[in-house]
C-alpha cells in the first residue's frame, strides 16, 4: 500500500467511535462506560463500533493490550482476534471477555492492517 493510499484509508476511519457497554439492544447502550466491575468469572463486555459511513470491510482485527502495573504504557499484548462485521452497516457490535483485572487498550484494524480506532477500558473490583 502506497503512503498516499494509506493516508486516504486512514482518514476514511477518522470518525469511527468505540463504545464499551454491558449490552447493546435495539440501538440502545446498556450501562456504557470505560470502567466495569470484575466478577469471579471475568468480565464480558460488548464493543460497539460506530462510523458515519458503512465500514466497508467484512473482518476487523482486534488487538488487546494491557497496562502493566506501575507503567503508563500498554505494553502487554494480551490477545489478537479476527472479528466478522457487516460491511454495509454503520454500527457493528462484537464482544470481549476479560479474564483479568486491569487497564486495557483495544485497537481495531482492517484485515489489511489499516488502523481504524482505539478505545480504553478498565476492569476492576
Amino acid at each position: 500500500v502506497s503512503q498516499s493510499r494509506y493516508a486516504v484509508l486512514t482518514l476514511k476511519y477518522e470518525k469511527c467511535v468505540l463504545t464499551f457497554c454491558e449490552s447493546f439492544k435495539n440501538g440502545e447502550f446498556i450501562n456504557p462506560g470505560s470502567s466495569f466491575k470484575w466478577t469471579e468469572k471475568g468480565k464480558y463486555i460488548e464493543i460497539v463500533l460506530q462510523s458515519d459511513t458503512p465500514i466497508e470491510t467484512d473482518k476487523i482485527v482486534m488487538d488487546v493490550w494491557k497496562k502493566k502495573e506501575g507503567e503508563s504504557v500498554y505494553s502487554d499484548h494480551v490477545d489478537s482476534k479476527e472479528v466478522k462485521v457487516d460491511r454495509t452497516k454503520n454500527t457493528n457490535v462484537f464482544h470481549y471477555s476479560f479474564r483479568k483485572q486491569g487497564d486495557y487498550k483495544i485497537s481495531l484494524f482492517t484485515k489489511d492492517i489499516v488502523w481504524i480506532t482505539s478505545g480504553y477500558v478498565s476492569i476492576s473490583q
